[in-house]
């Protein structure tokens, strides 16, 4: 039995009219009246007694067919209506990563945001470094990654939440410090070089081969905790002061910073930024809706299908 046959059967059995049933059905009779007769011949049974002169009531047939066909119509509009509110995102699962090194205001007022817009949404955040993230989001395990990149991504809807250019950042009694700019020749004696470990790895086989186009070599990678603490335990490992490849907008937080310089490289070094993605291929309501809580945070962020 078709769906549209039944909606008709019962509009007719509730209206005992046939114009009226389609009236309410927005549709016209004949059609309505083709459908009651489809349904007849399907079933091998009379659902109405009509006739010309003769009010239309129905038969044992459709009595006992009317509450059947009821819930079955009634089904069908809870099933249509449970899918339009994932369609919609107002039911499911949001999976966000963020890599531990991001921190901040803005993705906690976006997280907060989306939850009092979509409250029946499981919103389910975990902390993931940027490799782990890019391969559950090519698996499809993770809907949302909140990571720091150098490279553009392909197939990937790219919020941009925040950039800075990278830079040299040494300690402040290091004689690099008292210039305004760092030429890549002062990083070729020997001096130990750390770069962001926290990279996915293209980008970070993007920057050490942007650092070996400048003839500097890096030695070791600083994780999530910042790259003061870590150049000072290298610069002690290595018995001589050493330098970390760093975004400008690290300094001046804590003491530790205090003691440190952060110089531009006279040859530019790439731009470090910090973005939220999903996979344009498959990108969910919910996730589509998350960048939207992103965007909003902060006028200054722009959406697009690359960094």
């Amino acid at each position: 039995m078709e769906l549209l046959a039944l909606r008709c059967f019962v509009a007719v059995a509730e209206e005992l009219h046939f114009r009226r049933a389609a009236l309410r059905l927005h549709m016209s009779q004949p059609p309505l009246s083709a459908q009651i007769q489809g349904l007849e011949r399907e079933l091998a049974l009379r659902l109405f007694r009509r006739g010309p002169g003769t009010p239309v009531s129905l038969t044992p047939a459709g009595t006992t067919l009317l509450p059947l066909a009821r819930e079955i119509v009634e089904l069908a509009e809870r099933a249509r209506l449970e899918v339009d509110h994932v369609r919609r995102c107002d039911v499911g699962e949001l999976r966000v990563a963020i890599a531990p090194e991001i921190t901040g205001p803005r993705v906690a007022r976006a997280i907060l945001q989306f939850r009092a817009a979509f409250p029946n949404i499981d919103c389910r955040l975990r902390e993931m470094d940027a490799p782990r993230q890019c391969a559950e989001m090519e698996s499809g395990e993770l809907d949302v990654a909140i990571l720091h990149h150098i490279l553009a991504f392909d197939d990937a809807m790219t919020t941009a939440l925040d950039e800075a250019q990278l830079g040299v950042v040494m300690r402040r009694d290091d004689s690099l410090s008292d210039r305004s700019h760092v030429d890549p020749a002062d990083l070729r004696d020997g001096r130990p070089i750390v770069i962001p470990g926290t990279l996915p790895p293209t980008c970070e086989h993007a920057l050490i081969e942007h650092c070996r186009n400048l003839g500097i070599e890096p030695h070791e990678r600083y994780g999530a905790t910042g790259s003061d603490a870590f150049l000072e335990a290298v610069s002690a490992a290595f018995g001589r002061p050493g330098v970390a490849l760093a975004p400008e907008r690290v300094w001046g937080h804590g003491v530790s910073s205090m003691q440190l310089a952060w110089r531009p490289l006279a040859a530019p070094l790439p731009v470090l930024k910090t973005s939220a993605l999903t996979d344009s291929s498959r990108e969910s309501a919910a996730a589509a809706n998350f960048r939207i809580s992103l965007l909003e945070g902060e006028g200054i962020a722009r959406a697009s299908r690359s960094a």
